[in-house]
């Protein structure tokens, strides 16, 4: 790392320095020899009393420095032009982890740096509990990944399965197939068998951090297999930032919990028991509400959400297993018994945004209504805890679940279709829809949506 001791005051430096002849810290003479270079030091050139100088014929980045001692001796520190960008990639790729922090749709970005720097194809970022849905990965491997879920790999991973059974998860570095395998059982491994080897891949690089309900999200880089393992130098680099990117996914977590616990307790105000899930049923945040309506929802193994109607929980079930889906029944209805009048709605809100679904383990809020409950009003403050609408876009989100076009909005609001329409892709990419038939449907799923 560049480390520069400003010096009080450069003089008398007016004739050529022989770098070699300068080597009062010892550098070997291998380091010297490199750096065999004249170069023309003049007090007009100071600045600050810094000089640095470039010399790209033979690679050096040299600082010239001044430390008083019982006379001024001039000291060069020497450092490759490689390390000093080095260095400064250093800094932007923390910078970037640490936006990601925030703003998570800028992880794509982090992992394709990082991969390009390490010669990846590319990274992915996955939840260990929910790798069959929740995943993002950079531009060189999301067609891959896509594929690795789709058609069940990820549902079945052998890598990560072998990786938490070794405890692989708990070192603090990251790992790669020679931890995880011996060569004979890297050969035999059926994901690697069925589905690297045949795309050319089958080098990979991961880590695991530790998220809060007790949760891991995994990073992972892989690379070409005829390019062979990572160098030592590149798995330094990876090991380098890890802290940064186990800080960074905390923070992102613990943000996106926040958000849901400012959802949960708009519902509250609005009398509406609700509570946040998993895709696979685990209840991770609830109201107090919540446990009032036991008539209704219960849990199993202290954990697990369950509704009391048999009928309902299967419902329930399908709907959690199918969030990424569009068309499915996201309004769930409460029975006392088959036939009898309706005592309330389940209503499952689905959480897409990348915040919520990866780094938390979040899937959706259940919210309990009842018929005629009067709670329409907590639609609009629901979306804006949800998915940080501004006004201007939560009214374009109403007009939409309203059925209104585009060019209907326009005119009725008297602006132009293209601002329309802007604001209608800031909602859809908010919300996570990739179509507006998707985001129609979220909305009216809202308590008071439709």
């Amino acid at each position: 790392m560049r480390k520069v001791v400003t010096p009080s005051s450069v003089t008398g430096a007016t004739e050529p320095l022989n770098l070699c002849a300068s080597n009062p810290l010892g550098w070997g003479s291998a380091m010297a020899g490199e750096a065999a270079k004249s170069v023309s030091v003049r007090s007009n050139a100071v600045t600050a009393g810094r000089i640095i100088f470039t010399l790209p014929e033979d690679g050096w980045l040299c600082s010239l420095l001044n430390e008083p001692r019982h006379d001024q001796i001039l000291l060069w520190h020497m450092m490759s032009i490689e390390e000093a960008r080095l260095d400064d990639w250093l800094a932007q790729i923390e910078t970037d982890i640490y936006e990601a922090a925030i703003v998570p749709e800028k992880w794509t970005t982090v992992l394709d740096g990082l991969a390009a720097r390490v010669g990846s194809a590319g990274g992915v970022l996955f939840g260990v509990s929910t790798a069959a849905t929740s995943w993002m990965a950079s531009p060189g491997i999301y067609e891959a990944m896509s594929a690795f879920v789709a058609d069940g790999w990820a549902a079945n991973n052998t890598r990560m399965a072998t990786g938490i059974s070794r405890n692989l998860h708990l070192l603090p570095r990251f790992v790669t197939e020679a931890d995880y395998f011996s060569p004979a059982e890297l050969a035999a491994d059926p994901t690697y068998r069925g589905f690297f080897y045949p795309r050319g891949f089958g080098v990979s690089a991961g880590t695991v951090a530790f998220l809060p309900h007790d949760d891991m999200l995994c990073f992972s880089f892989e690379r070409r297999a005829d390019l062979g393992p990572f160098s030592a130098e590149s798995l330094g680099l990876l090991d380098a930032v890890r802290p940064h990117l186990l800080r960074a996914s905390l923070i992102t977590a613990r943000l996106g919990m926040e958000q849901i616990r400012t959802a949960i307790e708009t519902l509250t105000a609005v009398g509406l028991p609700a509570v946040a899930v998993s895709q696979t049923g685990r209840v991770l945040e609830a109201n107090a509400l919540f446990a009032a309506a036991g008539e209704v929802w219960t849990t199993r193994g202290h954990d697990q959400i369950v509704l009391q109607n048999t009928t309902a929980d299967a419902m329930l079930t399908d709907a959690l297993a199918a969030l990424g889906q569009a068309h499915v029944t996201r309004s769930i209805p409460i029975r006392q018994g088959a036939g009898q009048a309706l005592t309330g709605v389940v209503q499952v809100i689905p959480l897409r945004r990348l915040a919520l679904d990866i780094f938390g383990n979040m899937a959706a809020i259940l919210v309990l209504s009842a018929p005629g409950s009067g709670a329409r009003a907590s639609a609009p403050a629901l979306l804006l805890s949800l998915f940080d609408l501004t006004p201007a876009e939560l009214e374009i989100a109403r007009h939409v679940a309203a059925g209104r076009t585009v060019s209907a909005i326009a005119v009725l609001k008297q602006r132009s279709v293209a601002t329309v329409r802007n604001q209608l892709q800031s909602v859809m990419q908010k919300t996570g829809s990739s179509r507006q038939a998707d985001l129609i449907i979220l909305l009216r799923s809202l308590p008071g949506g439709g």
